[in-house]
């Protein structure tokens, strides 16, 4: 490695680490804090950090790590309640269609748009359960709904991952094909649940001969890396192989061996998945982020309807009230790192434009940053009241701000009327 190369990867990580104190001074997700910082200092703007190949190698490394730990954290037991699996299951399938049609309708082909719809279906809940846990609610209703509804949407995701690929590498949806990989994704996911408590003998192994903690993380790395590969080969992206070795250990039952093995991932996620992120934002120049601005912003607010929308109509039909729904509703609306980690999966494969690519990241930004704000209003009855009246008063208050579908019902109806009445003027001038 050359000075410069060394000087350049220097400056690259001295970036990331100013883009996740930028996020914790802004209280933002720190991977926007990261593609944020990415664009300020990449070709969009100053142009002073460039991507490199030893960079995009360990940033690559860090996202495969970042999906293990996703899986680690994962619990499939929560895909048991019905309720929870029909609010992931709308939630993804609103987006998506609203998406397509979108994309479809401003021109674009039929494969970007799907690729675009099923970007938009991602759902990140760091921030959800961030302000969950910090408003002592993690034990109510429509916290577990919200927790178990984004289980049920990385799993369902991997579906709609599977099928967008086929249809890009295609050109034509081959109901074959997408059929194989769905059930090879299937097959794969029982595997993790059922046999994955097997895999778990290495630990064991370590554990009882006092293996060398450097032979322990060498293991771990190659059985990530090896999951990805294996994905891959049989037609899968590696991050959907990665998720499942992490789900795969999670399953198992061993629950201080997880603990062990998230305890061991977690240097490596700190220290390679920022560079994913801060890579996002290197990729994008300033006349990608110009042409692609107003198009994410559009996204954006499809995005916030669609996720919203499809959360809070299935949390209402299993019999929550209007608060808790909206609650549901806009505490699955955040996107993160599945939707970015998408996006550059279709970039790569050629299967959206580095402009789309763009407007993913200012959709992306958009949605992590404005509805936490008004999540965390709704919460406030839960968190202010001091006794039931108080909380009723409050939750109505909160209800009539936030009840955005009778507000929209409204606008309809004035926008109706007034049509009606400007006809009728017509009809007697």
């Amino acid at each position: 490695m050359t000075s410069f190369n060394t000087l350049g990867f220097v400056a690259t990580l001295v970036t990331a680490a100013l883009g996740i104190q930028l996020s914790n001074r802004l209280k933002l997700p720190s991977s926007v804090g990261l593609i944020l910082t990415g664009l300020l200092f990449g070709p969009a703007f100053l142009g002073l950090v460039k991507q490199s190949e030893i960079t995009d190698f360990l940033a690559h490394i860090g996202l495969m790590f970042l999906m293990f730990k996703i899986g680690l954290e994962s619990d499939i037991q929560l895909l048991r309640s019905k309720e929870s699996f029909f609010v992931g299951f709308l939630g993804l399938l609103f987006p998506w269609i609203g998406g397509f049609v979108f994309m479809w309708m401003f021109n674009y082909s039929i494969a970007e748009s799907f690729f675009v719809g099923v970007i938009l279906t991602a759902t990140s809940v760091g921030i959800t359960v961030s302000i969950l846990n910090q408003m002592n609610v993690l034990n109510k209703r429509f916290a577990k709904t919200i927790l178990g509804a984004a289980i049920a949407d990385d799993i369902l995701g991997l579906f709609a991952l599977s099928i967008a690929t086929t249809f890009a590498a295609s050109g034509s949806i081959n109901s074959v094909e997408i059929l194989k990989k769905i059930v090879i994704t299937l097959a794969i996911i029982v595997f993790s649940v059922v046999f994955g408590i097997k895999l778990l003998s290495i630990m064991r192994f370590i554990k009882k001969y006092k293996v060398d903690k450097a032979v322990i993380y060498l293991v771990l790395f190659s059985f990530v890396l090896l999951s990805g590969a294996l994905a891959e080969d049989i037609g899968l992206s590696g991050i959907v192989g990665a998720f499942l070795a992490g789900l795969m250990v999670t399953e198992s039952g061993f629950e201080s061996e997880e603990k062990k093995f998230e305890h061991m991932i977690d240097p490596l996620v700190l220290l390679f998945s920022p560079l994913f992120f801060l890579n996002l934002g290197l990729l994008v120049t300033f006349d990608q982020l110009k042409s692609g601005f107003l198009i994410g912003i559009m996204l954006a607010i499809i995005a916030i309807i669609t996720k919203y929308a499809g959360c809070f109509f299935a949390a209402r039909k299993y019999g929550m009230d209007q608060l808790d729904a909206t609650i549901v509703g806009l505490g699955m609306i955040p996107r993160g790192e599945v939707a970015l980690i998408t996006a550059q999966i279709g970039l790569g494969i050629g299967v959206i434009q580095p402009e789309i690519f763009s407007s993913i990241i200012v959709m992306t930004i958009i949605t992590s940053f404005l509805p936490p704000l008004i999540f965390f209003y709704a919460l406030t009855p839960y968190t202010n009241a001091k006794t039931i009246e108080e909380f009723e008063k409050q939750k109505k208050k909160v209800i009539s701000r936030l009840d955005i579908i009778s507000r929209l019902r409204i606008h309809l109806e004035e926008a109706r009327l007034k049509g009606r009445t400007l006809r009728k003027r017509v009809v007697k001038f």
